[in-house]
């Protein structure tokens, strides 16, 4: 077990890295994706 460690390690780097990076671009689209709805419900209490 101890012999596959460093490989593992060279895997689960690579993966974490792009994980967090895919779960950050998913949080910043998903901020976007609130504002944008915040904005039509105001655009609609507006209009009504």
């Amino acid at each position: 077990m101890a012999s596959y460690y460093p490989q593992v390690r060279a895997l689960l780097v690579p993966i974490a890295y792009g994980l967090r990076l895919g779960l950050r671009s998913v949080v910043s689209a998903m901020t976007i994706l609130v504002a944008c709805i915040r904005k039509a419900l105001k655009l609609r209490s507006l209009v009504h």
